[in-house]
């Protein structure tokens, strides 16, 4: 074959390697792609099945917003006790399939004690709450600390349990509760989403979050979660979206 031609087949290959990479890259809400497990004798699984929990609340202005809540429960496998977990990090979190509607939020419990039962709508103490003036996004990844006596929501036990954060969607569509008054004679909180007159299809979305477990021994093991939302199924407040495991 000629030298040329093979010199330029090479080269039509590694741009199309090239291209498909990228493209490939962009799908999603993250360019991160998924960690990968890295220690062969520790595992994590899911202590009981997890689902998306959510609530629909509003602020004072009448604004409607929506806060997702992941919950999973995870516990180690090992075929070593003597490799514990150093640390619990959250990455790459966020909607895969984002909302037509709001803005996105996302926050995860940071210094706060755990003698306060209450923790407010955004993880800052019912004490001093926050307006949304202040709410800043902490970005695709939260960290917790490995502790054997956890004193702060920020931390967990070695044996790992329950992992918090959340995923708001602020501003999704908004009401005049006067006006609801004086057309009703009474406002039902349940129905925040109704009186916005929003378009629950315009709700439709995924979330998707890795858990990255680092450990002892230097290496670390990971899980893969998602979870689809259906808009139409926001108006039950008791709804729970399945989150599934890959």
């Amino acid at each position: 074959m000629n030298k040329r031609v093979v010199i330029g087949s090479v080269v039509v290959i590694v741009l199309l390697l090239g291209i498909f990479l990228i493209v490939r890259s962009s799908d999603g809400f993250s360019l991160s792609s998924s960690p990968k497990t890295t220690s062969k004798s520790v595992g994590i699984e899911l202590a009981q099945e997890g689902y998306i929990s959510t609530w629909v609340y509003s602020s004072d202005d009448g604004s409607v917003h929506i806060r997702f809540l992941p919950n999973i429960n995870l516990s180690l496998v090992s075929e070593d006790y003597s490799i514990i977990p150093t640390s619990v990090e959250i990455v790459n979190a966020g909607f895969s399939k984002a909302p037509k509607v709001g803005s996105s939020l996302r926050l995860y419990p940071t210094t706060l004690s755990r003698e306060e039962t209450c923790l407010g709508n955004y993880y800052e103490g019912c004490d001093s709450p926050l307006t949304m003036e202040e709410l800043v996004d902490m970005g695709d990844s939260g960290t917790f600390v490995v502790s054997e006596s956890p004193t702060t929501y920020g931390e967990v036990p070695e044996y790992l349990g329950s992992i918090d954060f959340s995923i708001y969607l602020l501003d999704v569509g908004s009401y005049d509760h006067g006006v609801i008054m004086e057309r009703d004679g009474t406002f039902d909180s349940s129905k925040m989403l109704e009186y916005s007159g929003i378009s629950l299809s315009d709700l439709d979305c995924t979330i998707e979050f890795d858990v990255v477990v680092k450990l002892s021994d230097g290496t670390q093991v990971s899980k893969h979660f998602k979870g689809d939302i259906e808009g139409s199924s926001l108006v039950e407040m008791s709804y729970q979206g399945e989150l599934g495991v890959e």
